[in-house]
């Protein structure tokens, strides 16, 4: 864990010092004391229990707002650090790559849009996709004129999510792609 603090710090462009660091032992020091410390404890408890399930239980409900708001820092270097690693760990991939696509839609620069694209497809593919990755393809498609494809996300995002709050908004792009193709 400390060592992805690191990467994520290192990451950032931020200079403010984090106050994890700011403590002792050194920061390199305190990484071999903790791996050292974790093998102990791993070789004495090896038939016990990880607490790796109960832990997912126990964040899952919180997942999606908290890389919500890490996202919303607008820190992408240091999201990235942090989606690479969750992306590692074999669980949740639809979500993550969800919020891959996130990263990049939100970062604005050139050619984000496509690989915003892309990680929503991605995520597509999992069945822990979340319905908002069919929206904001829709809304990726419907901004670069391709309102076939825009058309068919967003329909089916309001089949997923019928009382999406959204709808209203959803609907009128609709309306407006029908109306188009008149």
């Amino acid at each position: 864990l400390w060592e992805a603090l690191l990467k994520e710090r290192d990451a950032a462009k931020d200079p403010t010092p984090w106050v994890f660091f700011s403590t002792h032992p050194p920061t390199k020091e305190r990484v071999a004391t903790l791996n050292r410390l974790a093998n102990e404890f791993a070789d004495k408890h090896k038939s016990e229990i990880i607490g790796k399930e109960p832990y997912l239980a126990t964040v899952g409900p919180w997942r999606g707002m908290l890389l919500r708001d890490e996202l919303q820092q607008r820190q992408f270097a240091r999201s990235q650090v942090l989606l690479d690693r969750l992306l590692g760990g074999n669980t949740r991939p639809g979500e993550f790559y969800y919020f891959q696509g996130e990263l990049h839609r939100l970062r604005g620069e050139e050619g984000n849009e496509e690989q915003a694209k892309a990680a929503y497809h991605k995520a597509l593919q999992y069945e822990d996709v979340p319905t908002e990755a069919y929206r904001e393809l829709g809304l990726l498609y419907l901004r670069s004129g391709q309102n076939e494809q825009a058309q068919t996300f967003l329909r089916r995002y309001i089949q997923l999510k019928p009382q999406a709050k959204d709808r209203a908004m959803i609907s009128t792009y609709l309306d407006t792609i029908e109306g188009s193709t008149d």
